[in-house]
Order: C-alpha cells, then structure tokens, then sequence
C-alpha cells in the first residue's frame, strides 16, 4: 500500500478533507473529533439486533451498501463500517487489506481443526501488543482460519484494485455470512423504514464451524512470569522522559525503529465464538535484562506523532490507533476433562431431578497470574489449572457454582466448591474471583468473595476415605449431590419467599 492511500471525508458543514488509511478505524458517520479522541453523536438511537439473513448488496461508484433482515426489521450498513469493524482493528490490518498479500505479511497458519499455529516471521511488523487480550487474538484467529472471513477479507483489495482501474473513489467489499450474528448499532431510522445505521458499536459471531485451540508464535513475545531477579543486570544509564501523549500532526512522518503512539479506544467490542482457547507461545530462552533509571525531574521534550509508513528521516511518533482492545472479563473455553464430565453428570441430575434451571456449563482456564504466583502452572499437563461452571437461574436470582478442577494439578491441593450469587457485574465479580484464586496460590479468599457477592457459601468436599477404606465413586457422587442439593434448595426457597 503506498503512503498517499486516503479516505475521502465530507464533513457535517459540507466540507471535504481526505485522512490516510491509518486512521480507518476511528471513521463513523455522525461522529466528531478532538484531537485523538473520537465522539459518537449522542441523538442516534440504539438498536440491537440478531441478523436473519443478507436481503441485497448494493454496490455502487459512491459507496457500497449490504442490506440485512434482522429479528428488529431491516437495516442498512454501508461497507465501510462493515469494513471497519469486521477488519480494521489496527493499522497493520487495515495496511493488509489493501495489498495482494496483505496476510501473508503478518503470519502464516498452520494446523488441523482441532489445533492452529499462527506463525509471525521474524520479519513481521505486527506488534506482539495487538495479541495481549483474549478478543483480539480470536478476532485474528477468525481472519486467519475462517474461510469465509479470508475470503471477505481479500475482496477488499479486489474491489481496490478495480475501482481504481476505472478512476472510482467508492469503497466496496463482500461482507462474510452474519446470519446469525448478534449486532448493537447506533443509527437512525430512514423514511423507507430501514434503520441506517451510523455505527456499529459492538459484534458478538455465531460461526457454524468450530475452529479448534489457536497459538500464537510470535518472536517478540515474553510471558510476564515471575521473574527471576538473578538475569537482572542494573545499569547506571538513564532513560530520557518520554512525551506520552504527543499532539497529532497528519503532515509529520514517522521515524524507523521510533516510539509508538498506541491509542487504545474504547467501548467497541467483537466477541468471536466457536474458537477454542488462544494462548501465546512463550520463549523459554531467559535473556538477561538491564534495568534504566527513569531520569530526575525532567519534563518530557514535546513531540508530535503522525500516521503512515515510518522513514529513516522521519521524526514524529508512529500514531497506531487499536480498537477492540478494551479489558474484558472474558474466561477461556477450555476442552474438557474426565473431572468435568463428572461434574457435568451431577449438574444434569440436580437440575433434571430438582427442575432447576441450568443455563451453561463451561470448562475454563484460570486466568494468567498477574503477580509471581507459579501455583496455576504446577499441572499434569502444562495446561493453567481449568476451573469448572455452572449457571442457574431461580426466579430472582442467578447462582454459580464453581469447581476448580485440583485433580489435575501436581500438588495435593484441595478447594471448595463455591456458591455465588450477584447483584451486579457479575462478569466481572466472577473474573475477579477466579483472578484472585490464580494470584493467590491456588486458593479461595474468602474475605475478597465476599466483597463481590451477594451470595457466598462454600461447600466443603466430602473425604473419599471412611472408616480406613476407600469411599466408591458412585457413593462419593451421591453424598456430594445431597450435599449441593440441601444447599440449593434452600437458596431456591429463599428465593421464592422474596
């Protein structure tokens, strides 16, 4: 892609402006800007819907436009916010859909069904940064593996390259299959009764194949593992303040090997579904680091940053706007385990014999530990410790049940199996739980549960041996089922008097 690729803009005052192609990911219709910083216009309505099937795409010199049926009626979404939502998450992507071999340039995929290597070249300039949340490594992973994603991905540069054969400056390209998929928008309704939506504030798919565990190898990823102190050698050099919000000049040129400007926006989000867990490769080679001393009392030299390919003379920070980089309190999906098959038997039989309503059973991962805590990796299998859960709904409240899954891990641990009830964000309770289990050496705080939650109770595992002899499994599953069973009956009664 050469440096003088523009998207053409006409503003609310009938102004017309061009901005490189860099940025593509903050352009919506309606939307103001200050500075860096983007603003959706606040009259638009809300509108979620789930998507019934494509009805036409227009294609024409202007502007594309897919039109769909939706369980909300029909809407119009021109393919540029397609585009930018589906594929535009950062610049090296929206650099990729503009050349031949655009991907190719990134990484290449290896693997079957059940198992995928993304391999990143040592060569590759896509920043091992763009990898560190759980929704950005499956949305790469759905670019890379789905066939219906490449395929909409490379008509892009298709459509590129005829419009400008024939001098045309509209933006077109075929959108995947979304049947199915779940969509928050933001627009208005026209006088045809179609809703034309201004913006898509956030993708949730419903992929009709599973695509198997995904890892990243990428050369320039180092887990934050506990560190250890020895390969630390101190330096006596100091590192110059550094301006970390420098101003946006479009005319300014990046420099080769400069800082980058990353500006994460927020609020957008596209959740990828029916892809198994995505882990980075980590690099068992320890280097030694050298620690720099931030220097005294110095203000930060003003600097500017700028977008486009970056120059060996260039002087401007590299401006790389991301988005669907938000923290999310996403949990890994995990295949199962003979423990969790268990587990699965006896919440079927409680919710099958007692009616209570179950609405998920998953296998997860603990998350990775964000302290020095190695409790979490001491398994049979390499694998983080998996956690087990169960939803059930009563009628004025919703109860989880987790069970982590210590059968697994190398340590003769125990843990309770814990009841969970929330009042609100329980994603992210529920994260943070699970979060401090893994920081905590493989244990539950009780005092920290309770502070995020509005029902917490432990249940106790029964021992396995009785009277010096060995309990059998069958009879082990019944005691443990009576044991929750008392439990939830009380909760449900509760419930029921409320």
């Amino acid at each position: 892609m050469r440096r003088n690729t523009h998207i053409a803009i006409e503003w609310d005052n009938g102004k017309q402006s061009s901005v490189p192609i860099e940025v593509a990911n903050l352009i919506a219709r309606g939307r103001r800007y200050d500075g860096k910083d983007p603003f959706s216009d606040d009259t638009l309505e809300e509108l979620t819907c789930t998507i019934d099937s494509l009805v036409k795409h227009v294609s024409n010199r202007s502007a594309g436009q897919h039109i769909f049926s939706t369980n909300r009626g029909l809407i119009r979404i021109q393919d540029f916010e397609l585009a930018r939502t589906f594929f535009f998450h950062n610049q090296h992507l929206t650099r990729a859909a503009f050349r031949a071999n655009g991907l190719g340039e990134i990484a290449y995929v290896e693997g079957s069904h059940q198992q995928h290597i993304l391999f990143f070249p040592p060569s590759t300039k896509y920043p091992v940064s763009n990898l560190s949340s759980i929704a950005s490594r499956k949305h790469l992973a759905w670019i890379f593996i789905d066939q219906a994603a490449r395929k909409s991905f490379f008509s892009i540069y298709t459509y590129f390259i005829e419009a400008h054969k024939n001098r045309e400056l509209g933006f077109m390209f075929d959108a995947p299959d979304i049947t199915g998929w779940h969509l928050k928008l933001l627009g208005r309704l026209g006088d045809d009764g179609v809703f034309d939506v201004y913006e898509i504030d956030s993708v949730r798919t419903h992929l009709k194949n599973r695509v198997g565990n995904v890892e990243f190898d990428h050369p320039k990823f180092k887990e934050k593992a506990p560190s250890d102190k020895k390969s630390i050698k101190q330096g006596n050099g100091e590192m110059p303040p550094v301006d970390i919000d420098p101003e946006l000049d479009m005319g300014e040129v990046p420099s080769m090997g400069g800082r980058i400007d990353k500006k994460r926006q927020k609020g957008f989000s596209f959740n990828v579904d029916n892809i198994g867990t995505t882990t980075l490769k980590k690099d068992t080679k320890k280097k030694s680091k050298t620690s720099v001393k931030p220097a005294k009392d110095e203000a930060p030299e003003k600097e500017l940053s700028s977008v486009g390919l970056p120059e060996s003379e260039g002087t401007a920070q590299e401006f790389d706007p991301v988005i669907n980089q938000d923290e999310t309190y996403d949990l890994e999906d995990v295949p199962e385990t003979q423990k969790f098959l268990v587990f699965r038997q006896l919440m079927n039989e409680l919710s099958r014999e007692e009616r209570y309503p179950l609405d998920e059973l998953k296998c997860c991962l603990f998350p990775v530990p964000t302290n020095k805590s190695k409790a979490i990796y001491e398994t049979k299998d390499g694998l983080r410790l998996r956690f087990f859960i169960a939803k059930f709904s009563f009628k004025k409240a919703n109860i989880i049940l987790i069970e982590a899954d210590t059968d697994s891990s190398t340590k003769d641990k125990k843990a309770s199996t814990l009841i969970l009830g929330f009042d609100a964000e329980p994603e992210r309770s529920l994260f943070e739980i699970v979060q401090s289990f893994s920081n905590k050496g493989g244990s539950w705080d009780t005092a920290y549960i309770q502070s995020r939650t509005s029902h917490f109770e432990r249940c106790n595992h029964l021992s396995k041996m009785k009277d010096g002899e060995n309990v059998s499994e069958s009879d082990y599953l019944s005691e443990w089922k009576k044991l929750l069973k008392k439990k939830l009956d009380k909760l449900n009664q509760d419930d029921e008097t409320v």
